[in-house]
């Protein structure tokens, strides 16, 4: 394919929708073009003369609309706001702040469960006021973290927002770096999954061995490194995602992204809540041997409650 008349197809379709439909479109008409343009070399045609002779026949997609099918989606997509189209560079510095923020949100998460770990293995007890002070300065760094996370991904949030989306070749790319990539992501899910598992095993072995504190402290740090492993994972795989779908916001979108801010807002009230009642039920009652057990619990919990909301959203996105 001439490299001009690729990138001049490619540009009709920038400010448009990522839909199925516009996706067909484009691949048809760049391989419209490569064969009326092999064609003219074939018939003796100079390349910079066979480049504009297919640029001037294919490079008004409005007299093409109606035979690519598209004329709808043309239409609608008319009155839509322009978005900015970024390259590369900008792509790559969106994917170093996801992983930053993974590592911040990951890290975070993971120091707290085994500060929590740490102090379950020395029993508890008002006794030890320098752990408390330790365990609560912890936490402290740890929301710290999660504040930062916030603001490291300028880039990111500017892709997400349909602000800006990437060009549609530089979007081929990262759509093929992702299908490439599907084993590390497997991995990953395989690797934290696998440590949740595991973090049982020390549990049942320990309170075998009547040692609770150290059940429960085993339990907690496992899985708390389990938990981190698949937070930046997936934050990770959801930044290279958002580059894949970066462009103007569709219909569908819009309700996937009211569902992510009401679970974000239910996970800000639901996690701090419970590490209130696990604080307290260890504090208060001295049962740092067995008040582990409430995070297992809550997490299956919040899942419950997180699947199904975006079950109900995908049942409104299906019926809309």
């Amino acid at each position: 394919m001439n490299t001009a008349v690729e990138t001049y197809i490619n540009g009709l379709f920038t400010n448009l929708p990522s839909t199925a439909e516009l996706e067909r479109a484009r691949r048809e008409l760049l391989q419209m073009s490569e064969d009326k343009y092999e064609e003219l070399i074939a018939a003796g045609v100079s390349p910079n003369e066979a480049t504009g002779r297919v640029i001037t026949e294919f490079g008004n997609l409005d007299e093409l609309a109606d035979a690519l099918g598209i004329r709808q989606a043309l239409d609608d997509a008319g009155d839509a706001e322009t978005i900015p189209v970024v390259g590369r560079e900008e792509a790559e510095r969106s994917l170093r702040e996801s992983r930053n923020t993974g590592i911040l949100i990951g890290g975070g998460v993971f120091i707290i469960m085994l500060a929590i770990a740490g102090f379950a293995w020395l029993g508890g007890g008002n006794e030890y006021v320098w752990a408390q002070a330790g365990l609560f300065a912890i936490i402290a760094i740890a929301i710290g973290m999660f504040i930062v996370s916030a603001f490291v991904q300028p880039t990111a949030s500017r892709f997400s927002n349909h602000e800006i989306m990437l060009d549609p070749r530089t979007k081929d790319e990262y759509k093929l770096r992702g299908e490439r990539s599907n084993w590390k992501f497997a991995t990953g899910l395989v690797t934290g999954i696998g440590l949740l598992v595991l973090a049982l095993v020390p549990t049942v072995v320990l309170r075998e061995a009547d040692s609770y504190h150290s059940a429960g402290a085993a339990f907690l740090a496992v899985a708390g490194l389990g938990v981190a492993v698949l937070i930046v994972n997936g934050v990770s795989r959801g930044g290279l995602t958002t580059l894949i779908e970066s462009g103007p916001p569709k219909p569908e979108d819009k309700i996937e992204e009211r569902t992510d801010t009401r679970i974000g807002l239910v996970a800000s009230v639901y996690w701090p809540f419970m590490v209130m009642i696990y604080l307290a039920w260890s504090f208060i009652w001295s049962a740092w041997h067995i008040s582990w057990i409430l995070f297992p619990i809550a997490g299956v919990g919040f899942a419950v409650v997180a699947t199904s909301m975006y079950a109900v959203a995908n049942w409104k996105r299906t019926n809309a």
